[in-house]
């Protein structure tokens, strides 16, 4: 259990993490089982972090009861019925459509049902900022990024201009949604979200987004014809590394080492972030924070680009 603020209050970090977590406890003899049971059942649902606090003068007491696994629980039938058939109808009533595969469906792991019904359909798909790579970008169904007005303007309209927008895994924050400077028709939106699905108006909650996919996947959705809209940053093949990694950290404009002298090298953002890009191999993985970082390593052609847990000032 964590340091007071030398007030006495032990439970004041709890508190602080109630805000930004999913669940939380202060383990006891008493609750240890259950409250484990519960927070783990939390986390696994919602796929939020939860807080577990540990006393120091509980740890090595015995447990004084026992618990059992949490059920997760399942979509409601009729629900999940309703809601594929609203899906499956607005996409083949649409004469354009496309997706937003979002970052809640690599948290579910979800990749593979997705890209089996993306493919059946031929649906040009988009990624938003924090969800770039949520599915592969070498597949010819990919268009590049949707950001708002920040990014490619063909994509933006393309994707604003669409008669369905499958949002599958999405969520609409700022940086998502380019400064708010994204516009989708709610009446022409299709949001899959971890639990509910929202078809225009209708919304069908106890749905759950492994199970809808997987019915959606058996149905007949009409394909797309093939587009080429395309843009550069959606093009980009991984640069080949010219020489070996370098020993120093190059970060934001700025270089250091464990020798740092005055005629250390100054790079600017937009140097530095191509040059990092040459020494990542195909599918690495990034994890990086907001800001410039943020904006050049949206360029990479493939590989999880993994944000910070919390959004921030760069």
């Amino acid at each position: 259990m964590h340091h007071t603020l030398g007030n006495g209050e032990f439970e004041l970090f709890k508190s602080m993490a109630d805000t930004v977590v999913g669940a939380s406890t202060i383990i006891t003899p008493a609750n240890a089982v259950s409250e484990t049971e519960r927070l783990i059942a939390e986390a696994l649902y919602n796929r939020r972090p939860v807080y577990m606090a540990f006393p120091s003068d509980v740890v090595d007491q015995p447990l004084l009861a026992s618990g059992a696994p949490l059920e997760i629980p399942v979509s409601n039938p009729s629900s999940l019925a309703a809601a594929v058939d609203a899906v499956a109808n607005a996409l083949n009533a649409a004469q354009n459509a496309c997706a937003l595969p979002g970052l809640l469906v690599h948290r579910l792991g979800l990749q593979d049902q997705l890209r089996e019904f993306i493919d059946a359909a031929a649906l040009p798909y988009a990624t938003m900022f924090a969800d770039k790579t949520a599915l592969d970008e070498d597949s010819p169904n990919y268009i590049g990024m949707y950001d708002g007005r920040l990014m490619e303007e063909s994509v933006r309209e393309f994707v604003e201009s669409c008669d369905a927008v499958l949002a599958i895994g999405t969520m609409q924050t700022d940086f998502n949604t380019g400064a708010f400077t994204a516009h989708l028709d709610p009446s022409r939106t299709i949001d899959i979200g971890l639990h509910r699905t929202t078809v225009g108006s209708a919304v069908y909650q106890n749905v759950e987004m492994a199970d809808i996919l997987r019915e959606l996947n058996t149905r007949g959705i009409n394909p797309r014809a093939s587009i080429d809209i395309r843009p550069t940053s959606a093009r980009l093949s991984a640069p080949t590394p010219t020489r070996s990694p370098p020993t120093h950290c190059i970060h934001a404009g700025r270089t250091s080492s464990a020798k740092t002298t005055s005629s250390s090298p100054k790079q600017a953002p937009a140097q530095w972030v191509w040059r990092s890009l040459s020494f990542h191999a195909e599918r690495s993985s990034t994890i990086r924070r907001c800001g410039a970082p943020s904006d050049g390593q949206r360029l990479r052609p493939s590989g999880p680009l993994l944000p910070p847990p919390i959004g921030g000032s760069s």
